[in-house]
């Protein structure tokens, strides 16, 4: 593995093949080196985005699925799917 600093940013070299858990770790601690936490903890099938204007949070959250899956939420919250206002169950 090589870091090296260029201006503001870094680049990483990891020149390897390894099992599946190594990459768990490399992941949290890039996203420990960059500052980048979760939004939400979901599971690996939900991706989380953030989108803010002013003070108007907007969080998206895409699940990759197949079958049908239930969520909880109190917030309010539109699918953009169907289009209808929704609550969370």
């Amino acid at each position: 593995m090589t870091m090296n600093t260029f201006g503001l940013g870094k680049a990483i070299y990891i020149g390897t093949m390894s099992h599946q858990h190594f990459y768990y770790d490399l992941i949290v601690w890039l996203r420990q080196l960059c500052n980048l936490y979760p939004l939400l903890k979901v599971p690996d099938t939900v991706e989380v985005s953030l989108r803010q204007k002013g003070r108007h949070p907007d969080l998206f959250l895409l699940i990759h699925r197949i079958h049908p899956c239930a969520s909880s939420s109190t917030s309010r919250c539109t699918t953009s799917f169907t289009g209808p206002l929704c609550r969370g169950t």
